[in-house]
């Protein structure tokens, strides 16, 4: 954590807010793992680490909860969410109809030069996995979906599907990172969803990417069920 810090003292002459900038951080840090979940943050303490006033941090955490990376408790303040199998399930039940509407919305008005940044998403996606590149490949993984979610231009949709997807991508970092995940067939699989939106076929998209996410919801609770397992073992 203390890398980010540093990067973080970095960046204190940027234009940018300093809330947002604190934002952008901590979400890096939940993202990949620093900051586990069900762990308790502490404002005072990210403050005096940021040197930022406390505030700051608040405002951050305000905007980290709405995109369901942490949870507020009364009296008790934040802490970063962790889900249950059945909140995995719950989640992906409703992905699974919500982003092949994402496509079926982007492909009413088509245009392919639309799917440019989509397919260089996916690019980039297989470089990292060649590279064996974890943080950059989940970078690239979100900024893959994001994408789909804004060429669907309903920003309704689009703030539902980061608010439950978020919390997706903090569980798999931390748990497929180290795994023997096959990333580069995974990445694969996304630059076949960008060739089947750019074909502009609406049943063969929304079909494909399904298709992924089922493979993936499939992964997450096997990798759930092993660290139960796991833990049950050492108890």
């Amino acid at each position: 954590m203390l890398t980010e810090i540093s990067e973080f003292s970095g960046t204190l002459r940027d234009r940018t807010s300093l809330p947002d900038r604190v934002e952008v951080l901590l979400r890096k840090l939940l993202i990949t793992g620093k900051i586990k979940p069900g762990e308790r943050i502490v404002e005072t303490r990210i403050a005096r680490d940021l040197g930022v006033g406390q505030p700051t941090v608040r405002e951050a955490l305000k905007s980290l909860e709405e995109q369901g990376l942490v949870i507020r408790h009364p009296n008790r303040g934040c802490v970063v969410t962790k889900l249950s199998r059945k909140e995995i399930d719950q989640v992906y039940r409703l992905r699974r109809e919500w982003e092949p509407l994402a496509i079926d919305l982007a492909l009413e008005n088509w245009n392919p030069s639309k799917a440019s940044d989509l397919t260089a998403a996916a690019d980039h996606m297989l470089e990292a996995a060649e590279d064996g590149d974890a943080e950059q490949y989940y970078r690239w993984d979100l900024e893959f979906h994001q994408t789909l979610w804004r060429m669907a231009d309903n920003p309704y949709l689009e703030k539902a599907l980061l608010q439950i997807v978020l919390p997706l991508f903090s569980f798999a970092m931390i748990r497929l990172t180290g795994s023997d995940t096959d990333w580069v067939s995974d990445a694969k699989e996304h630059g076949a969803i960008a060739r089947a939106i750019q074909s502009g076929d609406k049943e063969i998209a929304k079909n494909v990417c399904r298709a992924g996410l089922e493979l993936f919801w499939k992964k997450s609770i096997a990798l759930l069920a092993e660290e139960e397992r796991q833990q049950g073992v050492g108890a």
